[in-house]
Protein backbone atom coordinates (compact mmCIF):
# COMPACT_ATOMS: atom_id res chain seq x y z
CA UNK A 1 0.00 0.00 0.00
CA UNK A 2 2.68 2.47 0.78
CA UNK A 3 4.46 1.49 -2.13
CA UNK A 4 1.66 2.15 -4.52
CA UNK A 5 1.15 5.77 -2.54
CA UNK A 6 4.22 6.33 -3.15
CA UNK A 7 4.01 5.35 -6.77
CA UNK A 8 1.04 7.17 -7.01
CA UNK A 9 2.33 10.48 -6.02
CA UNK A 10 5.68 10.59 -7.74
CA UNK A 11 3.04 10.24 -11.51
CA UNK A 12 1.03 12.78 -9.72
CA UNK A 13 4.08 15.27 -9.30
CA UNK A 14 5.31 14.48 -13.00
CA UNK A 15 2.19 14.73 -14.52
CA UNK A 16 0.33 17.38 -12.86
CA UNK A 17 2.44 20.52 -14.29
CA UNK A 18 1.82 18.59 -18.02
CA UNK A 19 -2.14 18.83 -17.20
CA UNK A 20 -2.55 22.03 -15.85
CA UNK A 21 -0.56 23.57 -18.97
CA UNK A 22 -2.73 21.14 -21.42
CA UNK A 23 -5.99 22.71 -19.44
CA UNK A 24 -4.72 26.03 -19.77
CA UNK A 25 -3.96 25.92 -23.30
CA UNK A 26 -7.53 24.04 -23.77
CA UNK A 27 -9.59 26.37 -22.38
CA UNK A 28 -7.89 29.23 -23.90
CA UNK A 29 -8.06 27.52 -27.44
CA UNK A 30 -11.66 26.59 -26.65
CA UNK A 31 -12.80 29.76 -25.53
CA UNK A 32 -11.16 31.23 -28.51
CA UNK A 33 -13.23 29.02 -30.57
CA UNK A 34 -16.75 30.05 -28.85
CA UNK A 35 -15.69 33.76 -29.28
CA UNK A 36 -15.05 33.34 -32.82
CA UNK A 37 -18.35 31.37 -33.54
CA UNK A 38 -20.08 33.28 -32.32
CA UNK A 39 -19.15 36.17 -33.93
CA UNK A 40 -19.58 34.54 -37.30
CA UNK A 41 -23.12 33.12 -36.55
CA UNK A 42 -23.70 36.87 -35.50
CA UNK A 43 -22.40 38.10 -38.66
CA UNK A 44 -24.78 35.75 -41.04
CA UNK A 45 -28.08 37.17 -42.61
CA UNK A 46 -31.58 36.62 -40.34
CA UNK A 47 -32.67 34.02 -42.42
CA UNK A 48 -29.75 31.62 -42.05
CA UNK A 49 -29.71 32.21 -38.38
CA UNK A 50 -33.74 30.94 -38.11
CA UNK A 51 -32.57 28.00 -40.71
CA UNK A 52 -29.91 27.39 -38.41
CA UNK A 53 -31.80 27.39 -35.18
CA UNK A 54 -34.85 25.03 -36.81
CA UNK A 55 -32.54 22.38 -38.09
CA UNK A 56 -31.53 22.15 -34.16
CA UNK A 57 -34.42 21.96 -32.90
CA UNK A 58 -35.88 19.56 -35.15
CA UNK A 59 -32.44 17.30 -34.69
CA UNK A 60 -32.99 18.10 -30.65
CA UNK A 61 -36.65 17.13 -30.97
CA UNK A 62 -36.37 13.58 -32.85
CA UNK A 63 -33.59 12.72 -30.57
CA UNK A 64 -35.31 13.62 -27.57
CA UNK A 65 -38.69 11.80 -29.42
CA UNK A 66 -36.86 8.77 -30.56
CA UNK A 67 -38.13 6.37 -27.99
CA UNK A 68 -41.23 7.50 -27.93
CA UNK A 69 -41.70 7.19 -31.72
CA UNK A 70 -40.09 3.72 -31.58
CA UNK A 71 -42.60 2.26 -29.12
CA UNK A 72 -45.73 4.27 -31.10
CA UNK A 73 -44.12 2.23 -34.28
CA UNK A 74 -43.55 5.58 -36.20
CA UNK A 75 -40.17 4.86 -37.97
CA UNK A 76 -41.82 1.27 -39.61
CA UNK A 77 -45.00 3.16 -40.47
CA UNK A 78 -42.60 5.61 -42.00
CA UNK A 79 -40.44 3.85 -43.86
CA UNK A 80 -43.43 1.22 -45.72
CA UNK A 81 -45.35 4.07 -46.59
CA UNK A 82 -41.63 5.24 -47.99
CA UNK A 83 -41.32 1.94 -49.63
CA UNK A 84 -45.03 1.85 -51.31
CA UNK A 85 -44.31 5.48 -52.63
CA UNK A 86 -41.25 4.64 -54.10
CA UNK A 87 -42.36 1.47 -55.82
CA UNK A 88 -44.84 3.25 -57.38
CA UNK A 89 -42.89 6.10 -58.14
CA UNK A 90 -40.17 3.70 -59.76
CA UNK A 91 -43.43 2.16 -61.35
CA UNK A 92 -44.39 5.24 -63.11
CA UNK A 93 -40.98 6.45 -64.20
CA UNK A 94 -40.41 3.06 -65.63
CA UNK A 95 -43.70 3.11 -67.54
CA UNK A 96 -42.76 6.54 -69.00
CA UNK A 97 -39.04 5.73 -70.07
CA UNK A 98 -40.37 2.68 -72.23
CA UNK A 99 -43.03 5.06 -73.70
CA UNK A 100 -40.10 7.38 -74.43
CA UNK A 101 -37.87 4.75 -75.56
CA UNK A 102 -40.19 3.74 -78.10
CA UNK A 103 -39.38 7.03 -79.91
CA UNK A 104 -35.84 7.46 -78.92
CA UNK A 105 -33.72 5.01 -77.04
CA UNK A 106 -30.60 7.65 -76.19
CA UNK A 107 -33.33 10.52 -75.49
CA UNK A 108 -34.82 7.79 -72.73
CA UNK A 109 -31.29 7.22 -71.41
CA UNK A 110 -30.39 10.65 -71.39
CA UNK A 111 -33.63 12.04 -69.91
CA UNK A 112 -33.23 11.87 -66.22
CA UNK A 113 -30.18 13.27 -66.55
CA UNK A 114 -31.17 16.31 -68.58
CA UNK A 115 -33.82 16.40 -65.96
CA UNK A 116 -31.15 16.90 -63.31
CA UNK A 117 -28.96 19.08 -65.02
CA UNK A 118 -32.18 21.62 -65.69
CA UNK A 119 -32.89 21.45 -62.08
CA UNK A 120 -29.15 22.43 -61.31
CA UNK A 121 -29.40 25.24 -63.50
CA UNK A 122 -32.56 26.21 -62.15
CA UNK A 123 -31.09 26.15 -58.40
CA UNK A 124 -28.25 28.08 -59.12
CA UNK A 125 -30.50 30.65 -60.47
CA UNK A 126 -33.43 31.16 -58.26
CA UNK A 127 -32.52 29.52 -55.02
CA UNK A 128 -32.68 32.41 -52.26
CA UNK A 129 -29.33 32.57 -50.37
CA UNK A 130 -30.39 31.24 -46.92
CA UNK A 131 -31.74 28.13 -48.48
CA UNK A 132 -28.61 27.00 -50.31
CA UNK A 133 -26.61 27.71 -47.23
CA UNK A 134 -28.69 25.56 -45.57
CA UNK A 135 -29.15 22.72 -48.48
CA UNK A 136 -25.13 22.77 -49.46
CA UNK A 137 -24.01 23.00 -45.41
CA UNK A 138 -22.40 19.86 -44.04
CA UNK A 139 -26.34 18.57 -42.25
CA UNK A 140 -27.76 17.79 -45.41
CA UNK A 141 -24.30 16.16 -46.94
CA UNK A 142 -24.10 14.18 -44.13
CA UNK A 143 -27.55 13.07 -44.06
CA UNK A 144 -27.16 11.88 -47.86
CA UNK A 145 -23.59 11.02 -47.81
CA UNK A 146 -22.91 9.20 -44.84
CA UNK A 147 -25.89 8.36 -42.50
CA UNK A 148 -28.48 6.94 -45.38
CA UNK A 149 -25.84 4.23 -47.29
CA UNK A 150 -25.19 3.65 -43.45
CA UNK A 151 -28.63 2.74 -42.70
CA UNK A 152 -29.09 0.76 -45.34
CA UNK A 153 -26.05 -1.43 -45.51
CA UNK A 154 -25.65 -1.95 -41.69
CA UNK A 155 -29.25 -3.44 -42.36
CA UNK A 156 -28.24 -5.62 -45.48
CA UNK A 157 -24.90 -6.83 -43.27
CA UNK A 158 -27.35 -7.97 -40.55
CA UNK A 159 -29.78 -9.40 -42.66
CA UNK A 160 -27.18 -10.92 -45.09
CA UNK A 161 -28.82 -9.08 -48.25
CA UNK A 162 -28.10 -10.02 -51.60
CA UNK A 163 -28.06 -6.20 -52.39
CA UNK A 164 -24.88 -5.68 -50.81
CA UNK A 165 -23.19 -4.97 -54.16
CA UNK A 166 -25.38 -1.87 -54.94
CA UNK A 167 -24.43 -0.37 -51.46
CA UNK A 168 -20.44 -0.92 -51.83
CA UNK A 169 -21.01 1.00 -55.18
CA UNK A 170 -23.10 3.69 -53.36
CA UNK A 171 -20.07 4.07 -50.75
CA UNK A 172 -17.78 3.89 -53.44
CA UNK A 173 -19.24 6.63 -55.61
CA UNK A 174 -19.62 9.13 -52.37
CA UNK A 175 -16.46 8.47 -51.05
CA UNK A 176 -14.65 9.23 -54.62
CA UNK A 177 -16.95 12.44 -54.54
CA UNK A 178 -15.50 13.43 -51.41
CA UNK A 179 -11.78 12.89 -52.23
CA UNK A 180 -12.20 14.63 -55.39
CA UNK A 181 -13.47 17.49 -52.42
CA UNK A 182 -10.03 17.51 -51.69
CA UNK A 183 -9.28 19.51 -54.82
CA UNK A 184 -10.82 22.32 -53.92
CA UNK A 185 -7.65 23.11 -51.84
CA UNK A 186 -6.62 24.81 -54.80
CA UNK A 187 -8.94 27.51 -55.23
CA UNK A 188 -7.54 29.67 -52.65
CA UNK A 189 -4.24 30.54 -54.89
CA UNK A 190 -6.97 31.91 -57.82
CA UNK A 191 -8.05 35.61 -57.65
CA UNK A 192 -10.94 37.06 -54.88
CA UNK A 193 -13.66 36.96 -57.85
CA UNK A 194 -12.68 33.84 -59.25
CA UNK A 195 -12.57 32.11 -55.97
CA UNK A 196 -15.76 33.12 -54.96
CA UNK A 197 -17.35 31.90 -58.19
CA UNK A 198 -15.36 28.57 -58.16
CA UNK A 199 -16.37 28.00 -54.37
CA UNK A 200 -19.70 28.91 -54.84
CA UNK A 201 -20.30 26.43 -57.79
CA UNK A 202 -18.54 23.71 -56.86
CA UNK A 203 -20.76 23.64 -53.38
CA UNK A 204 -23.85 23.84 -55.53
CA UNK A 205 -22.48 21.01 -57.65
CA UNK A 206 -21.40 18.55 -55.12
CA UNK A 207 -25.02 18.60 -53.51
CA UNK A 208 -26.26 17.60 -57.13
CA UNK A 209 -23.63 15.09 -57.45
CA UNK A 210 -24.47 13.61 -54.76
CA UNK A 211 -27.88 13.47 -55.46
CA UNK A 212 -26.77 11.81 -58.99
CA UNK A 213 -25.28 8.75 -56.65
CA UNK A 214 -27.78 8.40 -55.32
CA UNK A 215 -30.99 8.85 -56.96
CA UNK A 216 -32.38 5.22 -58.40
CA UNK A 217 -33.68 6.74 -61.39
CA UNK A 218 -29.73 8.15 -62.74
CA UNK A 219 -28.00 5.34 -61.08
CA UNK A 220 -24.65 8.01 -61.01
CA UNK A 221 -23.42 4.88 -58.28
CA UNK A 222 -23.64 2.20 -60.76
CA UNK A 223 -21.97 4.36 -63.78
CA UNK A 224 -19.14 5.88 -62.21
CA UNK A 225 -18.08 2.21 -60.93
CA UNK A 226 -18.56 0.17 -63.75
CA UNK A 227 -16.59 3.45 -65.69
CA UNK A 228 -13.88 2.71 -63.31
CA UNK A 229 -13.96 -1.09 -62.39
CA UNK A 230 -11.10 -3.17 -63.92
CA UNK A 231 -12.88 -4.59 -67.17
CA UNK A 232 -12.21 -8.37 -66.18
CA UNK A 233 -14.87 -10.52 -65.47
CA UNK A 234 -15.62 -10.70 -61.49
CA UNK A 235 -14.64 -14.44 -61.39
CA UNK A 236 -11.27 -13.79 -63.29
CA UNK A 237 -11.05 -10.86 -61.05
CA UNK A 238 -11.16 -13.38 -57.70
CA UNK A 239 -9.16 -16.04 -59.75
CA UNK A 240 -5.91 -13.41 -60.10
CA UNK A 241 -6.09 -11.74 -56.85
CA UNK A 242 -5.96 -15.33 -54.83
CA UNK A 243 -3.01 -15.82 -57.20
CA UNK A 244 -1.26 -12.91 -56.63
CA UNK A 245 -2.15 -13.46 -52.72
CA UNK A 246 -0.57 -16.97 -52.89
CA UNK A 247 2.29 -15.71 -54.55
CA UNK A 248 3.12 -12.48 -51.92
CA UNK A 249 2.57 -15.14 -48.75
CA UNK A 250 4.89 -17.63 -50.66
CA UNK A 251 7.68 -15.03 -50.44
CA UNK A 252 7.00 -13.84 -47.40
CA UNK A 253 7.27 -17.02 -46.19
CA UNK A 254 10.29 -17.83 -47.95
CA UNK A 255 11.84 -14.53 -46.86
CA UNK A 256 10.85 -16.12 -42.96
CA UNK A 257 12.37 -19.19 -43.13
CA UNK A 258 15.85 -18.13 -44.60
CA UNK A 259 16.15 -15.27 -41.92
CA UNK A 260 15.75 -17.87 -39.69
CA UNK A 261 17.31 -20.69 -41.09
CA UNK A 262 20.26 -18.41 -41.00
CA UNK A 263 19.70 -17.86 -36.93
CA UNK A 264 19.11 -14.00 -37.35
CA UNK A 265 15.62 -14.05 -36.35
CA UNK A 266 13.42 -16.21 -34.22
CA UNK A 267 9.96 -16.26 -35.83
CA UNK A 268 6.54 -17.10 -33.88
CA UNK A 269 3.54 -18.58 -35.76
CA UNK A 270 1.61 -15.41 -35.02
CA UNK A 271 4.66 -13.09 -36.32
CA UNK A 272 4.42 -15.15 -39.31
CA UNK A 273 1.18 -14.84 -39.76
CA UNK A 274 1.21 -11.08 -39.50
CA UNK A 275 4.16 -10.91 -41.64
CA UNK A 276 2.18 -12.48 -44.29
CA UNK A 277 -0.82 -10.62 -44.38
CA UNK A 278 1.30 -7.07 -44.67
CA UNK A 279 3.30 -8.18 -47.46
CA UNK A 280 -0.16 -9.73 -49.58
CA UNK A 281 -1.94 -6.12 -48.68
CA UNK A 282 1.12 -4.50 -49.45
CA UNK A 283 -0.17 -1.29 -49.80
CA UNK A 284 -0.76 -0.79 -45.70
CA UNK A 285 3.21 -0.50 -46.44
CA UNK A 286 2.88 2.91 -48.53
CA UNK A 287 0.79 4.66 -45.43
CA UNK A 288 3.65 3.63 -42.59
CA UNK A 289 5.85 6.89 -43.85
CA UNK A 290 3.54 9.03 -42.94
CA UNK A 291 3.49 7.93 -39.36
CA UNK A 292 6.57 9.65 -39.16
CA UNK A 293 5.88 13.09 -40.57
CA UNK A 294 4.52 15.98 -38.76
CA UNK A 295 0.14 16.33 -38.87
CA UNK A 296 -0.30 18.30 -41.84
CA UNK A 297 1.19 15.56 -43.78
CA UNK A 298 0.29 12.86 -41.72
CA UNK A 299 -3.74 14.12 -42.29
CA UNK A 300 -2.91 12.93 -46.31
CA UNK A 301 -1.90 9.79 -45.09
CA UNK A 302 -4.92 9.09 -43.59
CA UNK A 303 -7.50 10.58 -47.07
CA UNK A 304 -4.54 8.69 -48.86
CA UNK A 305 -5.24 5.20 -46.23
CA UNK A 306 -8.38 5.96 -45.32
CA UNK A 307 -10.45 6.69 -48.42
CA UNK A 308 -8.04 5.82 -51.76
CA UNK A 309 -6.70 2.55 -51.24
CA UNK A 310 -10.22 1.69 -49.90
CA UNK A 311 -11.96 3.17 -53.04
CA UNK A 312 -9.07 1.19 -55.17
CA UNK A 313 -10.20 -2.00 -53.05
CA UNK A 314 -13.99 -1.54 -53.41
CA UNK A 315 -14.02 -0.68 -57.31
CA UNK A 316 -12.23 -4.52 -57.48
CA UNK A 317 -14.20 -5.91 -54.80
CA UNK A 318 -17.33 -5.19 -57.31
CA UNK A 319 -19.58 -8.81 -57.53
CA UNK A 320 -16.73 -10.58 -55.93
CA UNK A 321 -16.75 -12.31 -52.31
CA UNK A 322 -14.76 -8.85 -50.54
CA UNK A 323 -18.39 -7.16 -51.03
CA UNK A 324 -19.32 -7.97 -47.29
CA UNK A 325 -15.61 -7.03 -46.37
CA UNK A 326 -15.67 -3.22 -47.68
CA UNK A 327 -19.21 -2.25 -47.16
CA UNK A 328 -18.62 -3.42 -43.41
CA UNK A 329 -15.59 -0.97 -43.70
CA UNK A 330 -16.90 1.32 -45.16
CA UNK A 331 -20.15 1.69 -42.12
CA UNK A 332 -17.20 1.51 -39.49
CA UNK A 333 -14.97 4.35 -40.95
CA UNK A 334 -17.75 6.90 -42.08
CA UNK A 335 -18.70 6.96 -38.39
CA UNK A 336 -15.15 6.86 -36.42
CA UNK A 337 -14.65 9.49 -39.23
CA UNK A 338 -17.65 11.69 -38.93
CA UNK A 339 -16.67 11.15 -35.18
CA UNK A 340 -13.16 12.04 -35.46
CA UNK A 341 -14.30 15.24 -37.47
CA UNK A 342 -16.25 16.42 -34.80
CA UNK A 343 -13.75 15.72 -31.94
CA UNK A 344 -10.82 17.15 -33.86
CA UNK A 345 -13.01 20.29 -33.64
CA UNK A 346 -12.37 21.08 -30.30
CA UNK A 347 -9.15 18.62 -29.59
CA UNK A 348 -7.36 18.58 -32.80
CA UNK A 349 -4.29 20.34 -32.02
CA UNK A 350 -3.51 18.15 -29.47
CA UNK A 351 -0.01 15.97 -30.54
CA UNK A 352 0.10 13.02 -32.99
CA UNK A 353 -3.45 13.33 -33.40
CA UNK A 354 -3.59 12.73 -37.11
CA UNK A 355 -1.12 10.00 -36.43
CA UNK A 356 -3.84 8.21 -33.72
CA UNK A 357 -6.41 8.58 -36.82
CA UNK A 358 -4.09 6.49 -38.97
CA UNK A 359 -3.29 4.01 -36.70
CA UNK A 360 -6.92 3.26 -35.96
CA UNK A 361 -7.19 3.24 -40.10
CA UNK A 362 -4.39 0.60 -39.90
CA UNK A 363 -6.38 -1.42 -37.28
CA UNK A 364 -9.85 -1.10 -39.07
CA UNK A 365 -8.61 -2.25 -42.10
CA UNK A 366 -5.87 -4.84 -41.57
CA UNK A 367 -6.95 -8.49 -41.65
CA UNK A 368 -4.56 -9.48 -39.43
CA UNK A 369 -6.55 -7.21 -36.12
CA UNK A 370 -10.32 -7.43 -38.31
CA UNK A 371 -11.22 -4.21 -36.70
CA UNK A 372 -14.01 -3.11 -38.35
CA UNK A 373 -15.77 -6.28 -38.05
CA UNK A 374 -14.93 -6.31 -34.48
CA UNK A 375 -16.51 -2.71 -34.24
CA UNK A 376 -19.54 -3.56 -36.50
CA UNK A 377 -20.79 -6.58 -34.23
CA UNK A 378 -20.41 -4.43 -30.96
CA UNK A 379 -21.74 -0.45 -32.39
CA UNK A 380 -25.37 -1.72 -32.04
CA UNK A 381 -26.01 -5.02 -30.73
CA UNK A 382 -29.20 -4.81 -29.57
CA UNK A 383 -30.76 -2.67 -33.60
CA UNK A 384 -28.87 -5.89 -34.74
CA UNK A 385 -30.43 -8.68 -33.34
CA UNK A 386 -34.29 -6.84 -33.66
CA UNK A 387 -33.04 -6.67 -37.43
CA UNK A 388 -32.17 -9.91 -37.58
CA UNK A 389 -34.90 -11.33 -35.34
CA UNK A 390 -37.04 -9.72 -37.54
CA UNK A 391 -35.64 -11.62 -40.38
CA UNK A 392 -35.89 -14.95 -38.99
CA UNK A 393 -39.30 -14.41 -38.27
CA UNK A 394 -40.72 -13.23 -41.33
CA UNK A 395 -38.63 -16.18 -42.46
CA UNK A 396 -40.39 -18.57 -39.84
CA UNK A 397 -43.91 -16.70 -41.24
CA UNK A 398 -43.26 -17.40 -44.85
CA UNK A 399 -42.45 -21.52 -43.85
CA UNK A 400 -45.66 -21.44 -41.98
CA UNK A 401 -48.15 -19.85 -44.70
CA UNK A 402 -45.90 -22.59 -47.46
CA UNK A 403 -46.39 -25.62 -45.36
CA UNK A 404 -50.59 -24.75 -44.69
CA UNK A 405 -50.86 -23.98 -48.50
CA UNK A 406 -48.76 -27.02 -49.28
CA UNK A 407 -51.70 -29.05 -46.89
CA UNK A 408 -54.57 -27.22 -48.14
CA UNK A 409 -53.73 -28.83 -51.58
CA UNK A 410 -52.82 -31.89 -50.36
CA UNK A 411 -56.37 -32.62 -48.76
CA UNK A 412 -58.04 -30.57 -52.15
CA UNK A 413 -56.10 -33.32 -53.89
CA UNK A 414 -57.39 -36.16 -51.41
CA UNK A 415 -60.66 -34.99 -51.45
CA UNK A 416 -61.15 -35.06 -55.10
CA UNK A 417 -59.80 -38.47 -55.23
CA UNK A 418 -62.02 -39.77 -53.18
Amino acid sequence: VDATRHAAGLWAKLAGPYLRGLYRSSHRWVSTALAYATRRFRELDEDTQKSIFASVAILALLIASKRLLERAGVFEKVRRRYDRQAARARLAWRRVNKRIGRTSKILADLLPHLILVSLFALYLVAMPRPARNTLEGPVVYFALGKAYPAVWSAEALAKGSDKLGGYLRLWTSFYILEVAGEAPGLVPLLSPLVRYAALDFLRAARLFLALWIALPFTDGAGRVCSALSPARPPEAREVRGAEKKRGRREVAGWLLDTAAGAGLIRVPAAIRGFAADLVTHWVHLMSIPFAFTPGFITYYGTVLSGKVFPIRASLRAQDTEDVRQWTTYWVVFSALDCAHGLVGSVVGWIPFWQHARLVAIFWLQFPYFQGAGRLFAKLDKDRLARITGKVKLRKKVKAAKGKETEGKETEGKETKAD
